[in-house]
């Protein structure tokens, strides 16, 4: 069988010619090229070229098996569908926060209670300042009535003094003796010289009063000035005092704003919590045993909202009852 072998005759070669031609038309069938490659000639073009005279050529049949065992030994090759990508694993919808966010929230809570603190802190010297402000004033006032009444009684002293110095000097500069000898009526001399002795004793103490009240006034002027000096640090300690208030509010606020919606929906439970066991804490302690059975129902109620209030937010100068100042 030289050459081309006549697979016509014969009943084996008409089998394996179509064998041959469905093994083509599956690969045909079922080849994809990858974009930018040449593409293989399909069945008809196959079967077109050296089949118009109805010989099968070796070629042909050698072409075909290649094809088959092609597709035969690449299974992963045989379908056209792409292979499926790997699934993404879909996000974990969010439900309840994650340990490490509440933990960074509880340090959120606590250094928001840390300001607020030390504004209360701050705002108890304030009013302590206010305190010793409006206490020294008021004693710098009492002062000033006290320097004035005391200039008026000097200076009613100082009249008093003059009149009694005018008198003994229209008396003479001469000895008591002298002055009796030669006074027409000796009884009324010895009666004017006992108003005279009485006179001399009453200026002796007009002097000494003078004194005293010179001294007093100059106490008094020492006070003030010591006083004032105090009022005027007291304003200072309390201007520094207000100062670290609004400072610590402001950091507290800053610090809250940076929060999301539902941060602040979690703070505002952890503060309640909080809140919530400082009270209980207080309850324990047994403070209110005593109160429960003397305290009339009008200061047990007033005791019941008020130990409600404990552990509620800071805030400057409020009176409840969402938010107190320590005043409040």
């Amino acid at each position: 069988m030289g050459g081309e072998i006549d697979m016509r005759s014969g009943e084996w070669g008409r089998e394996f010619l179509r064998h041959q031609v469905r093994a083509l038309s599956f690969c045909a069938s079922t080849w994809h090229d990858p974009p930018g490659t040449r593409k293989l000639l399909t069945v008809n073009q196959l079967l077109g070229r050296g089949m118009g005279t109805g010989k099968r050529t070796l070629t042909m049949a050698a072409i075909a098996l290649v094809c088959a065992v092609t597709v035969l030994g690449a299974p992963g090759a045989a379908h056209a569908s792409p292979s499926k990508p790997t699934p993404t694993p879909a996000p974990t919808p969010s439900g309840s926060p994650t340990p490490a966010a509440d933990k960074e929230l509880e340090e959120v809570r606590g250094k928001l209670e840390k300001l607020y603190h030390d504004a209360a802190v701050a705002t108890d010297a304030y009013n302590a300042a206010e305190e010793d402000t409006q206490k020294q004033s008021g004693q710098i006032v009492e002062l000033a009535r006290e320097i004035v009444k005391g200039q008026a009684k000097l200076a009613d002293l100082k009249d008093r003094a003059g009149a009694a110095a005018r008198a003994q000097y229209r008396g003479g500069g001469l000895p008591p003796e002298a002055r009796l000898w030669l006074s027409e009526n000796p009884q009324a001399y010895l009666d004017g010289a006992g108003r005279v002795r009485q006179g001399e004793h009453a200026t002796k103490g007009l002097l000494a009063e003078m004194t005293r009240t010179q001294e007093d006034l100059q106490q008094y002027a020492r006070d003030a000035s010591a006083q004032w000096k105090r009022l005027e640090a007291n304003r200072k300690d309390k201007a520094a005092a207000k100062k670290k208030v609004k400072k610590q509010i402001a950091a507290a606020e800053k610090l809250e704003s940076q929060l999301e919606k539902e941060e602040k929906e979690r703070l505002a439970k952890l503060e309640a919590a909080a809140a919530a066991k400082a009270q209980t804490a207080w309850l324990d302690s047994g403070v209110l045993d005593e109160i429960n059975t003397k305290a009339s129902e009008q200061g047990r109620k007033a005791v019941r909202f008020a130990t409600a209030q404990i552990g509620k937010p800071y805030e400057w100068g409020a009176e409840g009852p969402k938010t107190y100042d320590c005043s409040g």
